[in-house]
C-alpha cells in the first residue's frame, strides 16, 4: 500500500469505493480504468478490495497499512510464519492476533504460475495433488536446487499457499480467492475441489458483474460479521 500513485488513486475514488451497492464489474472497471491511465499494475486491484473491506468493516480514516476496528485488524499483503517456512497473504483481517479471514487476489485464474520457495515442501502440492505437477521427480528435484522455473496450476498453488497458514487444523481461518475476471473451463474443477473439500471460497468478479460486491461478502465470508 505504499505506491503513492495508487494511493493518489484509492483516495480519489474513495466515495465509489464505498458505495455499498458497487457491483463486481464496476470494481472490475475500477481496474481498468487505472490500467489505461497510468500502467498495468496488478496490485491496484489488491488496494480496491483492502480499502472496500476497510469500509466494510466500519472503518473511516485515510489508507494505512493496517486498521484497527474493535477486536479486529485489516492488513493489505503480509507475510506470515506458516507451516512451511513464510508465505503472503494478500489481504488478511485477523482478531487477537490470529487470521480469521485470509484473501487472495488474481487477475487470472490460468496465469503461468511456477513452484518456488515453500511449495518444494508444500504436501497439497507435493503429495496430495502431485499429478498435477507434469514433471518427474527428477526434474523437479533439479528445479528446487538450481531455482528454473516448473509450471504449476495456478488456483492449485493459490491455495496451497494459502493452506500453508492454516495452523490449527481444528480450527481453520475462512478464506476466499477474488479473480478479476471470468471463470474458465480449465478452472472449473479446482474451483469444485477446493469449495468442496475445503469450504475454500472463490468470486470470479466477471461471472456476474452486474451483482452487488458487498451481497457476495455477506452470504460468503461471515467470519468478520459482527
Amino acid at each position: 500500500m505504499a505506491n503513492p500513485r495508487i494511493n493518489s488513486f484509492i483516495t480519489e475514488f474513495d466515495d465509489y469505493i464505498k458505495n455499498k451497492c458497487i457491483t463486481c464489474g464496476e470494481i472490475v472497471d475500477l481496474k481498468n480504468m487505472f490500467y489505461s491511465r497510468y500502467k498495468k499494475e496488478p496490485r491496484v486491484a489488491e488496494a480496491i478490495i483492502y480499502r472496500w473491506f476497510a469500509h466494510y468493516l466500519g472503518i473511516d480514516e485515510p489508507i494505512k497499512n493496517e486498521h484497527r476496528i474493535k477486536a479486529l485488524t485489516l492488513r493489505p499483503e503480509k507475510k506470515y510464519v506458516g507451516k512451511i517456512g513464510k508465505q503472503n497473504i494478500d489481504i488478511s483481517v485477523l482478531e487477537q492476533g490470529q487470521i480469521k479471514l485470509g484473501i487472495s487476489i488474481k487477475m487470472q485464474g490460468t496465469t503461468p504460475a511456477y513452484l518456488d520457495g515453500a511449495d518444494f515442501y508444500n504436501p497439497i502440492l507435493m503429495k496430495e495433488y502431485r499429478d498435477y505437477i507434469e514433471v518427474n521427480d527428477k526434474i523437479l528435484q533439479q528445479a528446487h536446487e538450481n531455482k528454473t522455473r516448473v509450471k504449476v496450476p495456478t488456483l492449485l498453488q493459490d491455495f496451497a499457499r494459502i493452506d500453508n497458514l492454516q495452523l490449527d487444523p481444528n480450527n481453520r481461518f475462512q478464506s476466499a480467492t477474488f479473480i478479476f475476471d471470468a471463470m474458465k473451463d480449465k478452472e472449473i474443477f479446482w474451483v469444485r475441489e477446493f469449495e468442496s473439500k475445503y469450504n475454500h471460497k472463490y468470486l470470479f468478479l466477471l461471472n456476474k458483474p452486474k451483482m452487488i460486491f458487498k451481497e457476495w461478502v455477506d452470504n460468503n465470508l461471515d467470519s468478520i460479521r459482527y
